[in-house]
């Protein structure tokens, strides 16, 4: 526990308080926490050494509709840089957000659909990819699952992209107690993507509020009172809402933007417990 206090890519802005919460979480054990985490630029890379950026479980679509149609993918480019403005910008409100993200996401989706993507097609695409998972997320899911700790991925991408990654470059994960919560594509009788199933998620509505009633969190898990949640967003820190639990809340937080944007890195100390910096490995999740 005391590496986190001394690792010089993490920023935590009340120590008192992240280590009473660690010590609490140690003394409630295993058997009684939950992990709530986001899958894009969380438990992936956000930038590669030459400055560019990853791919993401939406971004991968774009970019190989780009080889088909370059005009229409430099429309597309430019739609997504707006509204990723939006998504982090510290001067609106999460209300204000909302209606916005929700015109994006439903743009993103169409543009999928209209590719008109087989199954076979789709995994050529994820492993084709830049998308790069981050260091010792491997180790951190064998950790949850020898400990037998429930993990719910919420994720405003892509649960048919992310299931692929899992299966092809994790594949020795069984993740058996992980759940998927995210956009998932849905294919017709003759193979073809031509819409997304339910839950409609964008990245402020991945919560307890996106679950059915029937969902294992209420019930299988619903005697696990600590929840840690991980994520790389302002909104990743209401991912914990309409789950709530009266025990511990533990937010870990990965900073990949720049440190000079000093108001939206107070935002991210103010909401997170512990920041991780530059793109950081994942040992601070597992360590902590």
């Amino acid at each position: 526990m005391e590496s986190i206090f001394t690792n010089p890519g993490v920023r935590i802005s009340d120590g008192l308080n992240v280590k009473d919460k660690l010590e609490r979480l140690i003394a409630d054990g295993k058997d009684n926490l939950v992990v709530i985490s986001d899958f894009d630029y969380t438990m992936t890379k956000y930038k590669n050494p030459n400055g560019t950026h990853y791919g993401n479980t939406h971004l991968i679509f774009d970019h190989a509709f780009e080889k088909q149609d370059k005009e229409a993918y430099l429309e597309i480019e430019a739609f997504n840089k707006k509204y990723t403005s939006i998504e982090h910008s510290p001067y609106l409100t999460h209300e204000e957000k909302i209606p916005q993200m929700v015109t994006w996401f439903k743009k993103v989706h169409q543009n999928v659909i209209d590719q008109k993507l087989s199954r076979e097609r789709v995994e050529r695409i994820v492993m084709e990819s830049t998308i790069k998972i981050r260091e010792n997320v491997d180790t951190f899911l064998n950790l949850l699952d020898d400990s037998n700790i429930p993990l719910i991925l919420f994720s405003a991408g892509n649960a048919t992209v992310i299931e692929i990654l899992f299966e092809k470059t994790l594949h020795e994960k069984s993740l058996k107690n992980a759940h998927i919560v995210s956009n998932r594509l849905s294919f017709n009788e003759n193979g073809i993507c031509d819409k997304f199933a339910d839950p409609f998620i964008h990245c402020y509505s991945k919560n307890g509020f996106s679950l059915p009633p029937s969902d294992p969190y209420f019930h299988e898990y619903g005697t696990k009172q600590n929840v840690v949640v991980i994520g790389d967003s302002i909104g990743d820190l209401h991912m914990h809402e309409g789950l709530d639990r009266s025990g511990v809340l533990l937010k870990v937080g990965f900073y990949n933007n720049n440190l000079e944007d000093k108001k939206l890195f107070k935002k991210y100390l103010d909401g997170y417990d512990i920041v991780i910096l530059g793109d950081g490995p994942f040992d601070a999740c597992g360590n902590s």
